[in-house]
């Protein structure tokens, strides 16, 4: 009988991160989604542009939103599926935002990024270990 080996606690750490902002993307994407139908139906009614500044945002939140989703919550999923593609695919994203961070001088983003880019180092060895 094979023993199943567990998924290392600090790659654990990192999935479930990304899953939450996944999640709260997926829910800013709906958010926005309402906003989208909104913004289409005001045109149709016909405000003006000018009279509503916030709507002409609601696109460019929606593209965040997917880009969000697509770029946090299924690495996450598919690092807890021990994927090994899925690891790199984290690191590079993490360090792709660190990177945009640093630029920005967000110390909020700059310490978030580097203490989940730590962590997936220091996990290296034995996430590989147990990844297909």
């Amino acid at each position: 009988m094979e023993e199943k080996i567990s998924l290392p606690t600090k790659t654990k750490i990192v999935a479930w991160f990304l899953i939450v902002i996944g999640t709260i993307g997926i829910l800013g994407l709906f958010i926005s989604l309402f906003g989208l139908i909104s913004m289409i139906l005001i045109k149709f009614i016909g405000f003006p542009p000018s009279k509503t500044p916030l709507l002409s945002e609601i696109p460019k939140v929606f593209l965040l939103g997917i880009l969000i989703t697509m770029f946090n919550f299924l690495p996450g999923i598919f690092l807890l599926k021990r994927k090994k593609w899925s690891w790199w695919l984290v690191i590079i994203l993490i360090s792709s935002s660190l990177l945009y961070s640093l630029m920005k001088f967000s110390s909020f983003g700059i310490l978030i990024n580097s203490f989940l880019l730590a962590l997936l180092l220091l996990d290296r060895k034995n996430f590989l270990k147990v990844a297909k």
